[in-house]
This record gives structure tokens, sequence and C-alpha cells, in this order.
């Protein structure tokens, strides 16, 4: 954005400034410069799917939550991020998996890069998986007792207006 609003900068000066003569607006007269579309970035690569080489057994896609710029929860105990934490499980499922000859397997991102949710879901949907698994690490910073696991699902009927646009 700070790219756009330079270039921006510059245009909106050589219009006001009088670097063209032609196209200087008039006071009252309003300036439009098309910006283009909101061009999006390619797709990224597709990842390498491992484990059985059988196009019919089932796709699995593993995604490690956050990642890059964004840490996520911070554990209070060794100060390790839930991006690497659950960059780690998503690497040991994906082995376990891949190892199998029951299922396809693939990650989201193999390294410490940030996806958001469309390229995280747009990976899944472009490989044709069978299942997505976003795995994140909760935290409880007031309830150091709190131990176990939360699992969301996706149905086909959406609960609401944000279910129904994933």
């Amino acid at each position: 954005m700070e790219a756009r609003l330079s270039i921006f900068s510059i245009l909106l000066g050589i219009l006001l400034l009088g670097g063209c003569d032609e196209i200087r607006p008039k006071p009252g007269d309003s300036v439009t410069i098309n910006l283009g579309e909101g061009r999006k970035a390619p797709p990224l690569p597709l990842p390498r799917i491992a484990g059985a080489d059988d196009p019919e057994r089932p796709l699995v896609v593993i995604d490690p939550g956050h990642g890059g710029a964004d840490p996520g929860a911070i554990s209070p105990v060794d100060g390790r991020s839930e991006k690497a934490l659950t960059l780690a499980i998503s690497k040991a499922v994906h082995d376990a998996l891949a190892r199998s000859v029951r299922f396809r397997v693939a990650l989201t991102r193999a390294d410490d890069r940030r996806l958001d949710l469309e390229t995280r879901y747009g990976i899944a949907r472009r490989l044709d998986a069978d299942l997505f698994i976003s795995i994140h690490a909760d935290a409880a910073p007031r309830n150091h007792a709190a131990r176990g696991a939360t699992i969301y699902t996706l149905s086909e009927v959406a609960s609401d207006r944000e279910a129904a646009l994933l």
C-alpha cells in the first residue's frame, strides 16, 4: 500500500505542479486516476503432495496456523510462538500420514511465512482436498489448568454469515 500511495503522490504532484499543462486541473475540476481493479497476486504454487501414490486415496491438507509476522499466542512457560508450535505439529502429522498407504497429504506452508485465510483454504480447494485441517494452539493466560483440544468444523449448511463466506 505504501508503494501505491507513493506513486499516487508522485502522479498527483505532477498534475498539480504543472508537469502536464494539457491535463492540469482547473479550480473546481476533479481528477480521476484509474489505479486498476484491485490486482491480486498470482496464486502461490501448489504444495507437493506426499503419501500414497494413488489419486483415489483421500487428500488431507494440513494448515499450520499463523506464520511470518503473525506469531499467534506466545507461551508464558517457554516463550515459544504458536506459529512455531503449529508448524512442528503440522509437520509431524504430515509425516505420519505420508508414511501410511491410506492417505495423500500436503501442507499449506512448510516454513515461516504468513498466508491469509483465503490462500489457506484456497490451496485445499485448488488441490480438491477431501479434508482441510487448520492447526492452532489456543491460549488461556488466566487459566493455567486449561487442557485439551478444541475442534471446529464447517458443515455443508452454514451456521452464520462468516461460515457461509468460507
